[in-house]
């Protein structure tokens, strides 16, 4: 009887704890996107106010009121007896969802998601590593900030009733902390995921899905259904143990190429972009700066990853990159980043000079190439050649590509700007008095142009509308023929750079195999500072011979009339 008796003791001992705490609620409703919400429920009897708090019902939801954080939005009910305080915290991404978290909690959240409706991986994982009463430690903190609880009480004040989790619509069991693992798998062998640069610069991808025999067995009517997208091209290959899907496609750049590759692997999460910058001192080079995500959750084991390889082959035509592989391991999600480079070759140069002097030169260029770049790759060439010197720059398209630009400016500002497009090339001018030469002046343009093509075929023309009296222009390649000229007659790319009223003194044409070559000019105005000097000296000489044959012619005079006096006087005296 005693015995009884201790044990119903015990009984309502244990039904007294078990219902110890204030009551805690929560719901978790979770859609694919990782949209939803979290509604957390605090039930406070007018009992648990007295047991657990030392202060008024008014002094709680003032508590409540100013501590209640920005994530949750509250609102306060009663029941008989019973306040229900409600919390409500709305997310529309994971990212969301953790920042939101995160801010409630003392520590870092961890949450790991996974959801797949395909023929290999179907269901959902879902796990957290705090609980709902973590979720609710902000309140304990301010209740024994102010005083109305004390340390002793933190393990007792909450009593979580329920933890509820919802997803599409569907309710799971869970623990305190969520915890979900009801994903079903069908075993993949491997993805092998190639991509390859075209002779065109497009790019080519195949997805390789190797699939054991078991699997064919039980799903292949699901696994063909699953890949029956319009934008690719599958077959199969026969394999010793199974077979392997191959999936390809080819597209003009890689961010469409990446687009196709998110339908194949059935998740948003998959996308690349791709930055391309022209070469500096070298216009006609690429660099191409790749990234990638990649989910393969829709693949994945019990692990949740899948053994994939992923590789890209630049164009050796084109590019010395080679192939690169980027990914060789067991992947769930991976984001991934390269380079690659190409060089695009100019078949074709025209290069026209005007000098005057050393503060006005003028020049045009123009190039031809069959292009090998894309819409994207054209603009930043186009953009490469600006400056300050550097206007009237144009890219067209007719059998070949054509980009054209002229440039006007001293020597020293059109120097500067081709520095910076063209490494190696570069303009002096040096000039010098003498007593006898006169004014001379030296100039010198050195071009190196990085065409890409050592056959590459130019020609040069060089007009002077200086006032040198004379020059002497040379041209220098390693590869050159000089083509005869009327002088003083312009061709078209000169005469584009001549204003009405300038003729030319002198004009220079050379044929060019390859992309360098040095011009060199010397002047001279001798002729002028001759002319010059003898018109002033001519005076001179003409008045010192005047003053001369006067001074002599007076001598003579004054001679004869002392002679003539003389005799007049010797006659007198007779």
């Amino acid at each position: 009887m005693k015995r009884r008796c201790l044990l119903s003791v015990l009984l309502l001992s244990l039904v007294f704890l078990w219902g110890c705490g204030l009551e805690l609620n929560s719901r978790m409703e979770l859609n694919k996107d990782f949209s939803g919400h979290r509604i957390m429920t605090c039930t406070v009897s007018s009992a648990d106010l007295s047991r657990y708090f030392s202060g008024s019902k008014k002094d709680l939801d003032k508590v409540i009121r100013d501590a209640c954080p920005k994530a949750l939005v509250y609102k306060q009910t009663s029941d008989n007896d019973n306040t229900i305080y409600t919390f409500r915290l709305d997310y529309s991404s994971k990212k969301d969802y953790k920042k939101k978290v995160e801010s409630l909690l003392n520590f870092a959240p961890e949450i790991k998601y996974s959801y797949s409706d395909s023929p290999f991986a179907k269901g959902i994982r879902y796990s957290e590593n705090f609980s709902t009463k973590d979720l609710m430690s902000w309140l304990y903190t301010a209740l024994y900030e102010k005083g109305y609880v004390d340390q002793k009480s933190v393990d007792d004040l909450w009593n979580l009733k329920n933890t509820e989790f919802t997803f599409a619509g569907k309710k799971y069991d869970t623990d305190d902390k969520i915890n979900i693992d009801e994903m079903d798998y069908v075993p993949i062998s491997s993805i092998d995921i190639k991509t390859k640069e075209t002779a065109g610069m497009k790019l080519t991808r195949t997805i390789s899905i190797r699939l054991p025999k078991e699997t064919l067995e039980k799903h292949a009517s699901a696994v063909n259904s699953y890949f029956s997208g319009s934008s690719y091209k599958k077959t199969w290959k026969n394999e010793k143990d199974g077979k392997t899907l191959v999936i390809s496609f080819t597209k003009d750049n890689f961010s469409d190429l990446c687009a196709v590759t998110r339908k194949v692997l059935h998740t948003s999460d998959t996308g690349g972009t791709y930055r391309v910058e022209t070469k500096s001192g070298s216009p006609f080079e690429f660099q191409l700066d790749f990234e990638e995500t990649l989910d393969f959750k829709n693949f994945a084991d019990e692990s949740g990853k899948v053994p994939v390889t992923y590789t890209y082959t630049a164009n050796d035509s084109f590019s010395d990159s080679g192939e690169q592989t980027v990914i060789d391991e067991k992947v769930s999600k991976k984001k991934v980043n390269f380079s690659s480079s190409f060089a695009q070759p100019v078949r074709k140069y025209e290069v026209a000079e005007v000098y005057k002097n050393k503060n006005d030169i003028r020049r045009n260029f123009t190039f031809l190439f069959s292009s090998v770049c894309n819409k994207r790759e054209l603009t930043k060439l186009k953009e490469s050649f600006m400056g300050s010197t550097i206007t009237n720059v144009s890219l067209d398209k007719e059998d070949d590509h054509r980009l054209s630009f002229q440039q006007r400016g001293s020597v020293k500002q059109c120097d500067a700007d081709l520095r910076k497009i063209w490494k190696g090339t570069s303009s002096s001018y040096e000039s010098k008095n003498s007593i006898f030469r006169g004014q001379t002046s030296d100039y010198t343009s050195k071009f190196r142009l990085h065409l890409n093509n050592k056959k590459t075929k130019g020609t040069f023309t060089f007009a002077s509308i200086s006032k040198d009296s004379s020059a002497d222009v040379t041209v220098t390649a390693d590869s050159y023929q000089e083509i005869k000229m009327a002088q003083n007659v312009a061709d078209k790319p000169v005469s584009a750079l001549l204003n009405g009223d300038e003729t030319i003194s002198s004009i220079h044409k050379n044929q060019i195999t390859g992309d360098s070559f040095i011009l060199h000019y010397k002047g001279s105005t001798s002729a002028h500072y001759i002319l010059n000097i003898l018109k002033f000296l001519l005076p001179l000489v003409l008045l010192l011979s005047a003053g001369i044959f006067l001074y002599i012619k007076q001598n003579s005079v004054v001679y004869w009339l002392k002679r003539l006096k003389d005799k007049i006087q010797e006659l007198l005296k007779r």
